[in-house]
């Protein structure tokens, strides 16, 4: 144990035990934080120093890389990441905990971050010293040299942590109140809107990355984190469409459970994933003691009823839930029991692929079947959406939200598209479909033989294609090779016609001859339009101030919706 492990355990533990014994003060949260960034700090100042010294900076960053790799390498090691985890978590369950009077929540908090802090430096300590300290940094991995990797990590971590945190206060609110004296669309709108924006933004970032390396379609190989993120959005949305209170927060804290699942089965070894959280499975433990005392103090604060109910009753608010639940309801929590049981099943079939010593992708993930599947899909939900948002009037934040995930549901079933591959003779048109491709050379525009500092060879294929109304487009593939690692990657370009896109791919290429694939998308253009429509109303919603109704119109609207 070196010098800022012991340092950080003393602190982080002298921190939890001083707000469990005084709870009532506001100093013990304020420590804890400090001692979960203080950390944070000392591990980005070594990561920007690139101190060997450290072993995760040692395996994931090195001293030729921009400040912003380097910087982002500190979530790309796995123990770095886990800190990071667990510091927003631990921050948003503090900031929750502090402003209630709830002792039990504040002592809560308190252990939660003891639990976390033990996760860290006993599962993966990212502060831990290499054996032997090695000369240079192994540096990130290829695929994570990308502009993305200093945004969608951390906003991922964040949304999640946000999840938490609202479940917290969930629990909170359920306690003091019962839940069902705030108005849902009110009262507990920031609670289920601000994660939920969160998480869509980081996850079309995501798509975006995967579409950007691997082409359109590349969420197919999204490992487990990619997909178990989708579970938690599906309970944030039924939260979102709930009629009481008491329900929304319940949505709230089924999301909650849902991220730690998630985090469990994908971040700890259980499922291959270049997210884990460590190498090993030594956080696994730590996590799923957390995830059930998460769950085991969730029911229990929730189970806290307020002292005087009659008093409440008098308030004037909603305080009873209906008993018989109308179709929207209905509808609400068949839709999110598919999209979470569609989550569910690849995290199995990632973790069945793990255990039994395989890659294969599974036959639900087969790109034929999902277009089949997506073009109807996408239709009915759309048409669906569509009606369903002017059912009556939601406010313009709903509006939007409803035509962005419409627009989203079009452009993805009709961007499957095609894909045709084509072995091109050097300077001879070759028809790809409806397409032709024309395939001029190449040039080596970086070599690790000429150039010793090198790390990659890149070569450029300059191809040009035509589509069926004569349009020519100049686009330049690249094939990258990587001599330290062993390994070569296609990087592809792509041409925007409209709302389609063409994307070409180089497979292979010599001096005579080079295979191409080209990827004609549909629509392609409607998925990032419709994602940043839903994202902006939800974001629109969380910005919209609180407000309490009365009991009669509360109730008016519940009985209209039965």
């Amino acid at each position: 144990m070196n010098l800022a492990t012991l340092l950080i355990a003393v602190a982080s533990g002298a921190a939890a035990a001083w707000g469990y014994a005084r709870p009532a003060r506001s100093g013990p949260l304020a420590a804890i934080v400090a001692v979960w960034w203080l950390g944070a700090a000392w591990l980005a100042g070594a990561f920007v120093r690139t101190d060997l010294g450290v072993a995760a900076v040692a395996g994931s960053s090195s001293a030729d890389a921009p400040l912003h790799l380097r910087l982002a390498a500190i979530w790309a090691a796995p123990s770095g990441s886990l800190w990071v985890w667990c510091t927003l978590v631990a921050t948003g369950v503090a900031v929750v905990a502090h402003p209630s009077a709830s002792v039990w929540a504040r002592r809560s908090a308190a252990g939660c971050s003891a639990l976390l802090t033990a996760t860290c430096l006993l599962g993966a300590n990212p502060f831990a010293t290499p054996s032997p300290i090695p000369r240079r940094g192994a540096g990130l991995s290829p695929v994570l040299e990308h502009g993305l990797m200093t945004v969608h990590p951390p906003l991922l971590y964040a949304a999640q942590a946000a999840t938490i945190a609202a479940a917290v206060a969930a629990a909170i609110a359920i306690g003091r109140d019962g839940g069902d004296t705030l108005d849902r669309p009110a009262g507990t709108r920031r609670a289920w809107a601000i994660p939920l924006a969160a998480l869509a933004a980081a996850t079309i970032l995501g798509a975006w990355w995967a579409h950007d390396e691997a082409g359109w379609g590349g969420w197919w190989a999204w490992d487990p984190v990619e997909n178990t993120a989708l579970t938690p959005m599906a309970c944030l949305v039924a939260a979102g469409h709930a009629r009481t209170g008491r329900a929304a927060l319940r949505w709230i804290a089924a999301a909650a459970t849902a991220v730690l699942l998630g985090v469990v089965v994908a971040r700890t070894g259980w499922a291959s994933s270049v997210h884990a959280f460590a190498p090993s499975r030594g956080p696994a433990i730590g996590l799923a003691s957390f995830t059930l005392a998460f769950v085991a103090g969730w029911i229990t604060l929730a189970r806290r009823r307020p002292a005087c109910p009659a008093d409440e009753a008098e308030s004037g608010m909603l305080t009873a839930s209906p008993h018989r639940p109308g179709p929207r309801r209905v509808a609400t929590t068949v839709t999110a029991v598919i999209a979470t049981a569609v989550a569910v099943v690849v995290a199995a079939a990632e973790v069945a692929a793990a255990w039994l010593g395989t890659r294969a992708r599974p036959a639900v993930l087969d790109p034929v079947w999902a277009a089949r599947a997506l073009l109807p899909a996408g239709v009915l939900m759309a048409v669906a959406l569509a009606g369903w948002g002017w059912r009556r009037h939601h406010g313009a934040a709903a509006t939007i939200a409803h035509l962005g995930v419409a627009t989203l549901a079009v452009g993805a079933a009709l961007g499957t598209g095609t894909q045709r591959c084509v072995i091109a003779p050097l300077d001879r048109a070759v028809s790809a479909g409806t397409d032709t491709v024309r395939w001029t050379g190449s040039t080596l525009a970086q070599s690790a033989v000429d150039d010793p500092g090198a790390d990659r060879d890149r070569l450029v294929l300059h191809v040009t294609v035509s589509d069926a109304g004569g349009r020519a487009m100049s686009l330049t593939p690249m094939i990258e090779r990587y001599p330290d690692l062993g390994s070569t990657r296609s990087r592809p370009a792509r041409a925007q016609l409209g709302l389609d896109e063409i994307e070409v791919a180089a497979l292979y290429a010599d001096d005579e001859r080079a295979t191409i694939e080209v990827r004609t998308h549909r629509g392609l253009l409607l998925v990032w339009w419709g994602a940043a429509l839903a994202i902006g109303g939800v974001g629109l919603a969380a910005l919209r101030r609180p407000a309490l109704r009365t009991a009669e119109p509360a109730e008016r609207s519940v009985q209209s919706d039965e």
